[in-house]
């Protein structure tokens, strides 16, 4: 009989830790949610809270080291980051996201051996479902080490995975903008304005210089009021707003050469 009531009791307490673990993980998983979301709204302080509630209700779970890696990251401490991305694919070698979070710390940080390593690795997992970003990522490692067709090789890559991915459009609209090509600048800053990208300053302030180099003043003015009208609490409104004065001094610089040129034509000389 004692035993028997032993057993029922020790039924009773594993019962007991079981459903407390399992409230545990519900709160866990909704500390990881809040912070995951927070994380992607760039409120990296609230998320870090939230996401280090998650991983002492939940510990060892590698998507929440991943993301509270990446919170530590964005506060600035990339040692403690690096260390728990790092634990994140201990636990789970097959973890793409992490080891593109810890290729792109590396890139920051310009270790361009180890960060091309991990991103040559991301490319054998076949199932991953946003390689373009890897690409992506080898072009701007490429061209910060010189190896410009490479990056371009890479960013081509990229968009053939992904043809609205808009910082790959970008990308070679900079290239070509630097070798003088602003014919083609001018396609690949505008491709970079569709869809989602429409709402970034960025690719319409350098669509609008290209235009400038060709010398369509009016529609560069129509592009850099747009900039000015949309992203007026941005720093490209003043960049947008001086491009524009830069733009009056140069027709009025052509004006006056027209009218000298007309002068000397027209004054008879005796």
């Amino acid at each position: 009989m004692k035993n028997i009531i032993t057993l029922i009791c020790l039924i009773g307490l594993i019962s007991c830790a079981s459903n407390q673990r399992r409230k545990e993980d519900k709160q866990g998983m909704i500390f990881y949610n809040q912070g995951t979301q927070e994380l992607a709204d760039g409120e990296y302080t609230i998320a870090l809270t939230h996401l280090q509630q998650a991983n002492r209700m939940i510990p060892d779970n590698t998507h929440i080291l991943n993301n509270l890696g990446m919170a530590y990251y964005f506060k600035g401490a990339t040692d403690r980051a690096i260390k728990l991305i790092n634990k994140s694919l201990e636990l789970d070698s097959k973890n793409t996201a992490a080891r593109m979070n810890l290729a792109t710390i590396e890139l920051k940080a310009k270790n361009y051996k180890r960060a091309e390593k991990l991103y040559l690795e991301i490319l054998e997992d076949l199932t991953y479902m946003a390689q373009f970003r890897t690409y992506y990522n080898l072009g701007v490692l490429s061209l910060q080490q010189g190896r410009d067709q490479s990056a371009l090789e890479y960013f081509a890559k990229a968009l053939r995975e992904n043809d609205t991915y808009c910082p790959a459009h970008q990308q070679l609209g900079n290239y070509y903008f630097k070798k003088g090509n602003y014919k083609h600048a001018l396609k690949k800053y505008t491709d970079a304005t569709y869809g989602t990208c429409y709402n970034n300053p960025i690719p319409h302030y350098h669509k609008a210089k290209a235009l400038v180099k060709l010398g369509e003043f009016p529609k560069a003015e129509q592009t850099l009021n747009l900039v000015m009208e949309k992203f007026s609490s941005s720093k490209y409104f003043n960049l947008a707003k001086n491009e524009l004065k830069r733009i009056n001094q140069l027709k009025s610089s052509t004006n006056e050469e027209f009218d000298y040129s007309d002068r000397k034509i027209l004054t008879p000389s005796f």
